[in-house]
């Protein structure tokens, strides 16, 4: 199962994103293989802050796309959520560090390698 952590940072220090379209980053673990890839959030760019439905929308495509399968975001639109309902990914709001989400889904000893 890949699961994405929507991210203010590439540091795993980071807050969970307060939002899906304002997310810089996205950490996505693969819970099989514990491997964790940090993407960017290629949603963003001219005019995104004016547009916050369409950015949202753009990185639940992404999201789908990557073949996730569970995302944890500080909050969604309504566009986007219904776009990962409907593509079977399931949306859980959470605040937070992305460092404290990865350690309650088991990952301490890549946290470790990592640091």
């Amino acid at each position: 199962m890949k699961i994405c952590i929507a991210a203010l940072s590439k540091d795993v220090d980071s807050e969970i994103s307060p939002e899906l379209g304002k997310s810089v980053y996205f950490f996505i673990l693969d819970s099989e293989t514990s491997k964790i890839e940090i993407m960017s959030n290629t949603s963003l760019g001219a005019g995104s802050a004016l547009r916050p439905n369409i950015t949202d929308l753009r990185a639940a495509r992404i999201l789908v796309r990557a073949g996730v399968h569970m995302l944890i975001t500080g909050g969604i639109r309504k566009a986007a959520l219904e776009a990962l309902t409907s593509a079977g990914v399931a949306v859980v709001i959470a605040k937070g560090k992305v460092k404290e989400v990865l350690m309650a889904l088991g990952c301490r000893k890549e946290l470790r390698d990592a640091a």
